[in-house]
C-alpha cells in the first residue's frame, strides 16, 4: 500500500512538472507550488567607448545570493564569462575579441572589458540562472561601440566674404578625423537647419565587421538662401557647425564625442538698402565631451 501511494506521488509530481517546467513543488501535508521567476533583471553598460579605455558591464537582477546559481555574459551569442556558486574557481574567462578581461574588477556583479579595441563593439547580454527552483532569464541585447575621438574642432570655409539678400550662401564644414567619422549638424542662430538643405560628404571606409578601418574626416556643405530673417533683429547671423558621435540626439540622450565651431555675420545696410553678409569673426566653441 505504502509503494502505491508513493507511486501516486510521484506521478502526481510529474505531471505538475510536465504542465509547469518553471515550477517548484514542496511535499508536506499539503502541495504548494511556486512559479520560478526573476523579477529584475537589466544589463547596464555604456553605449561608447574609447579605443583603449575600460568598459564595465553590469548585470542587475533581483535574485537572492542563497538561490542564485550561475551567470553568464555573452557577447553577440558567445560566451565570454561564467559564475557558477560552488565550483571550484567560481570564474572562467573565455577569449574577448579587442578587448581583455580585467579579473580584479570582474564578478557576479559585473565584469570590466579593458584595453579595448574595434573588435570589441557588438551586442552584449547576460544570463542568470536560479539554483531552486532551476531557472533561466537572459538579458536584452546591448550595443557598444568602441570610438576614437576628434582631436580638435571642425572647420567651416566659404566660397566668398560677402553675401548679399537672395543669394546662396555655401559653406563647407570639415570635421577633424575620427573613427568612425564624426557626423555634422549645422545650426542658425542655435536652430537646427533642415537636412533638405544640406549635404554630407564621408571619406569612411567600413570593415568587413562592421566598423571603420581608419580615422576619416566627414563635410557637409550648407546651402540656404541669406535673407533678412537669418540676420535677425540686431543684424546678426550666427552659423554653427556640431560635430559628433553619434548623430544629432534628442536632449535625453548624451555624446560619445562633441565638437563644434561657430562663424558670427553681422549685415550692414548699404546705400542701396541691400544688406549684405560679412564674415565678422571666427568663435571656435568650448570643447565638450
Amino acid at each position: 500500500m505504502h509503494t502505491i501511494l508513493m507511486f501516486l506521488v510521484l506521478f502526481f509530481h510529474f505531471h505538475i512538472f510536465k504542465a509547469h517546467p518553471n515550477c517548484f513543488c514542496v511535499h508536506a501535508i499539503t502541495h504548494v507550488c511556486s512559479l520560478a521567476t526573476i523579477d529584475r533583471l537589466e544589463l547596464v553598460m555604456p553605449k561608447y567607448a574609447i579605443k583603449g579605455g575600460d568598459a564595465t558591464l553590469k548585470c542587475d537582477h533581483s535574485v537572492p545570493l542563497e538561490q542564485l546559481h550561475k551567470v553568464e555574459w555573452k557577447k553577440a551569442g558567445v560566451k565570454i564569462f561564467q559564475y557558477v556558486k560552488g565550483r571550484t574557481p567560481p570564474f572562467r574567462y573565455f577569449p574577448t575579441a579587442g578587448a581583455e578581461l580585467n579579473k580584479e574588477h570582474s564578478s557576479e556583479k559585473q565584469i570590466q572589458l579593458s584595453k579595448l579595441d574595434f573588435p570589441a563593439s557588438g551586442s552584449y547580454s547576460c544570463i542568470v540562472s536560479m539554483e531552486t527552483p532551476i531557472f533561466s532569464k537572459e538579458t536584452e541585447s546591448h550595443e557598444l561601440t568602441v570610438i576614437e575621438p576628434q582631436d580638435s574642432d571642425p572647420i567651416i570655409t566659404f566660397n566668398k566674404d560677402t553675401y548679399e539678400i537672395g543669394e546662396i550662401l555655401e559653406a563647407n564644414c570639415t570635421t577633424s578625423p575620427a573613427r568612425p567619422p564624426p557626423h555634422v549638424t549645422w545650426l542658425i542662430n542655435n536652430e537646427r537647419v533642415d537636412d533638405s538643405l544640406t549635404k554630407p560628404f564621408s571619406n569612411g571606409r567600413l570593415h568587413g565587421h562592421g566598423y571603420f578601418e581608419r580615422k576619416s574626416s566627414s563635410t557637409t556643405q550648407l546651402s540656404v538662401e541669406v535673407s533678412e530673417l537669418h540676420g535677425g533683429e540686431d543684424g546678426v547671423l550666427r552659423l554653427t557647425c556640431m560635430s559628433t558621435i553619434p548623430g544629432y540626439v534628442s536632449h535625453n540622450d548624451k555624446y560619445a564625442d562633441i565638437r563644434q565651431h561657430s562663424v558670427i555675420t553681422i549685415s550692414q545696410k548699404n546705400l542701396n538698402n541691400i544688406f549684405p553678409l560679412k564674415l565678422h569673426q571666427h568663435s571656435p566653441d568650448k570643447v565638450c565631451r
